[in-house]
């Protein structure tokens, strides 16, 4: 018998509550609410959450991962901010 957290109404809920937190940051620069990071942790959803959104470490806006800089070491930087260190 599978267990609850697997079940395809479980899994919408989890995706359902992921994509809340990530609309709730996209676009901003508030930081990351420890309940909302305890949740990503708790849920395992961490990950994923890493894959559409990144902080840039330079302005602290949350930006979808397609707007990170290319060629940055081994720092977190949006494409505005990676263009004006340049």
């Amino acid at each position: 018998m599978p267990s609850l957290n697997t079940t395809p109404s479980s899994n919408a809920e989890v995706m359902r509550k992921v994509w809340e937190i990530i609309e709730r940051y996209q676009g901003t620069c508030n930081s990351m609410d420890d309940e909302d990071r305890d949740w990503l942790e708790g849920n395992d959803m961490c990950d994923y959450f890493d894959g559409e959104l990144f902080e840039c470490e330079m302005c602290g806006w949350w930006y979808e991962t397609c707007e990170q800089a290319d060629d940055v070491t081994h720092m977190q930087m949006c494409e505005g901010c990676h263009d004006e260190e340049e």
